[in-house]
């Protein structure tokens, strides 16, 4: 059994998803200043983001232009942060709720719900997808400065 097999896409359709956002979030701009014209258009509007989620679904399952051992370690510890992140949120949320509800506490209730958006999948794929850019952005950074001296 080969232990580098991967299950990632290749690199190609990280751009394919790069454009897909772009394109979606003009289309929903497109939209959005339609409907401010007068005439009403919510349920395009949130068909417009369809697209910009298979987008950053794309970016995620795709390739690094060099995949190297070190690169699919940190992705799985990114993951494996952000699990555990929206999993607290999770349980915080449930207990909070749990223990607001009993005693009635309403608006503490709604202001826990807050934390629901922690664990919300299109949150989570953002915040992975920025802590790997910025993990090899600063682990570049580093490199290089190391090469010059």
């Amino acid at each position: 059994m080969a232990l580098n097999k991967t299950v990632l896409l290749p690199h190609r359709w990280q751009k394919v998803g790069w454009w897909m956002i772009v394109a979606s979030v003009v289309l929903a701009a497109a939209i959005a200043v339609v409907e401010i014209n007068g005439i009403r258009a919510g349920f395009p509007i949130m068909a417009s983001w369809i697209p910009a989620v298979a987008g950053l679904l794309l970016i995620c399952l795709s390739q690094e232009k060099t995949e190297d051992e070190y690169i699919r370690h940190l992705r799985g510890k990114i993951v494996s942060i952000i699990v555990a992140i929206a999993i607290i949120a999770k349980m915080t949320t449930m207990i909070v709720s749990l223990i607001c509800n009993n005693f009635g506490w309403v608006p503490v209730t709604i202001y826990f719900m807050g934390l629901s958006i922690l664990y919300n999948p299109i949150v989570l794929t953002v915040g992975y997808i920025i802590a790997l850019k910025l993990s090899l952005y600063f682990i570049n950074r580093k490199m290089n400065r190391y090469a010059e001296e």
